[in-house]
């Protein structure tokens, strides 16, 4: 989080929150890490956060590089 450019990343986490998909929950994600860091980047989380209340908050717990389960066909 340290080498993030904080303008770029204001500009494109506030898009990504106002719209709905998979960018607004990565994002949630970030503005999460974000929100306990110091200096500028956590200035952003917070402010964020303040700004968008609900679509900041992850929604439960991010299943990273998860495999979906593939449904066989059972032979008779």
């Amino acid at each position: 989080m340290a080498l993030v450019d904080v303008a770029a990343a204001s500009k494109g986490w506030t898009d990504s929150l106002q719209k709905v998909g998979t960018a607004r929950t990565a994002v949630a994600i970030l503005v999460d890490v974000a929100y306990s860091e110091p200096g500028q980047i956590g200035a952003l989380g917070q402010e964020l956060r303040e700004r968008f209340p609900i679509a900041s908050l992850p929604k439960g717990k991010p299943q990273l590089l998860a495999r979906r389960r593939r449904r066989t066909r059972r032979r008779n």
